[in-house]
């Protein structure tokens, strides 16, 4: 039984704000204040006339519920904060429409933060999402090693919270997490790729920094292990995960006179500059040159060469994850299972690869 003292300061909190309140409806319509709490929360029966007359009311006035008091109130927002890196890894909005979705579902609202690859402002924004408070944050770290900072601080101040698409792992960190198993997918690529005959298979992309870009580059690294083949420190390239990042490295990889055969790009988008720099170099595709990527992003398939890749299950991802904080905000994180998931991906064979 929430007490009428914390109403009362509910109340106060927002009419000093001047908007319509729930002490307004009632006072308008003639009706307890517990009359229309109980409609406007769903918590608690009320006549259909009464509950029609109240819901009139609300598009009249345009109500709009207060947050500041349904936290004191309810000792919760409904809402839950999501930080991602960048827009520009294009798989994200895949994930971020699972979220709300699944969110949606179970009434809580989403705001969304950019940390811009940076744990400064990936810091600042969880700052900000802890002073509304949200109920929950769902993170996809930076690619710094400093963000393990930001999530101990999230875990110290027992804010629930689920990181996505990249994770730190023990001893680093013990955390929940959900995300594709890039090191098997990346694997399968190049196992691809050797299979058609391919020997020397370059590497383009992030090598260091976060879970995703460790375990691209050590899925490639055993896939050549596993059929004897060398690893060739002249054919792993770090770019940006971007598009004029891939088309950089790949420009570097042809004026440095090392051969190769196959590339396999950290992601759709460096695939995509692979592909330009190849083009501008004269080199075929695939005929002289086999490109691979990662994440089967909506362009992949839609290219005038469309490219092989492997498909993350971001839908999956998404769902878990938010499944998961949710359940961590309703039931609490005592006495439950920390949630380590990688997700399988699937291997897309399209027309950027041949056999030699």
């Amino acid at each position: 039984m929430v007490s009428r003292a914390v109403y009362d300061v509910a109340r106060i909190t927002v009419n000093e704000v001047k908007m319509i309140t729930q002490e307004t409806i009632a006072k308008d319509l003639g009706l307890s204040f517990m009359t229309v709490y109980r409609c406007l929360s769903g918590k608690g029966s009320v006549s259909e006339p009464t509950r029609r007359r109240i819901s009139d009311y609300e598009k009249k006035h345009n109500y709009r519920p207060n947050l500041m008091a349904r936290s004191l109130v309810q000792g919760k927002t409904n809402i839950v904060g999501l930080v991602v890196p960048s827009f520009s890894y294009s798989y994200y909005p895949e994930i971020i429409q699972s979220i709300q979705e699944t969110l949606k579902a179970r009434d809580y609202k989403l705001l969304l933060c950019l940390s811009g690859e940076s744990p400064i402002s990936e810091k600042e924004e969880l700052d900000m999402l802890l002073s509304i408070p949200v109920d929950g944050i769902l993170m996809s770290p930076t690619a710094s090693k400093a963000s393990i900072g930001n999530a101990r601080y999230l875990k110290d101040n027992e804010i629930p919270f689920v990181l996505f698409d990249r994770y730190f792992e023990e001893p680093d960190l013990d955390c929940d997490y959900v995300a594709t198993d890039s090191f098997n997918g990346s694997r399968k690529v190049v196992e691809y790729l050797l299979s058609l005959g391919h020997r020397r298979i370059a590497y383009i992309g992030a090598c260091t920094g976060n879970s995703f870009a460790k375990t691209m580059l050590d899925g490639y690294k055993a896939a050549l292990k596993g059929k004897s083949v060398k690893v060739d420190s002249g054919l792993v390239l770090k770019s940006e995960l971007t598009e004029a990042g891939g088309c950089s490295a790949m420009r570097e990889l042809i004026r440095s006179g090392v051969k190769f055969t196959a590339v396999q790009a950290t992601n759709d988008i460096v695939a995509v500059g692979v592909l330009s720099a190849c083009y501008e170099a004269g080199l075929k595709v695939p005929e002289q040159v086999s490109i691979a990527g990662f994440s089967d992003i909506s362009i992949s398939k839609n290219l005038s060469l469309p490219l092989t890749t492997v498909k993350e299950p971001t839908e999956d991802i998404g769902r878990i994850a938010s499944e998961a904080l949710l359940d961590m905000i309703e039931n609490g994180t005592k006495k439950r299972k920390k949630l380590k998931k990688l997700l399988t991906g699937s291997l897309i064979v399209r027309e950027s690869c041949a056999a030699l």
